[in-house]
């Protein structure tokens, strides 16, 4: 079965609340960075072997790239 986006969002921004907030860092800042997190994953959905790549710059630019099959975006 694929993975929704959604689902996938949800999971990787709950861990992040949790690490955020039992850290003391959560602030309204993470929380507008985890809605748009969850908008840019809304309208994927992954099968098995696809793959996602997360970069972040010095600059604190989060880059998200996807792949549909098994090669590196």
């Amino acid at each position: 079965l694929p993975l929704t986006g959604e689902q996938y969002s949800d999971k990787v921004t709950e861990n992040c609340v949790a690490y955020w907030k039992a850290t003391g860092v959560y602030t309204d800042a993470e929380a507008a960075a985890v809605d748009k997190f969850k908008e840019a994953f809304k309208p994927h959905s992954f099968a098995p072997g696809a793959s996602i790549l997360f970069t972040h710059s010095p600059a604190g630019v989060l880059t998200v790239a996807f792949s549909k099959d098994s090669s590196v975006p």
